[in-house]
């Protein structure tokens, strides 16, 4: 029987290449695109909370904040969500064996 010794591939820097497929890179690149949909409301509630015009319309700005308090609930739910989501694919990449030649 032939002794058949495997190699580990490794960077300029002598560090050991890990295995990643374009399906994970797909993933990571779906969830930074949930992220990147939510830009549009998140300027919305800058633009809310950054005026500064009087006369102050009590009934409208108490109306628009009871609706983007709502909005913002359901983005920091979501936030956290894409969050738990982002450090499992790190983690998983992290832990991919390494490439063997």
């Amino acid at each position: 029987m032939a002794d058949t010794q495997e190699m580990t591939l490794v960077t300029k820097k002598q560090q050991p290449v890990k295995e990643i497929i374009y399906q994970d890179i797909f993933h990571l690149q779906e969830t930074i695109e949930h992220l990147h949909a939510w830009s549009e409301l998140l300027h919305s509630l800058q633009t809310f909370f950054d005026q500064k015009e009087l006369p102050l319309h009590k009934k409208k700005i108490i109306k628009d904040y009871h609706a983007y308090a709502q909005l913002f609930t359901i983005f920091h739910q979501d936030y956290q969500h894409i969050l738990t989501t982002l450090d499992e694919q790190v983690d998983d990449l992290r832990a991919r064996p390494k490439v063997r030649v």
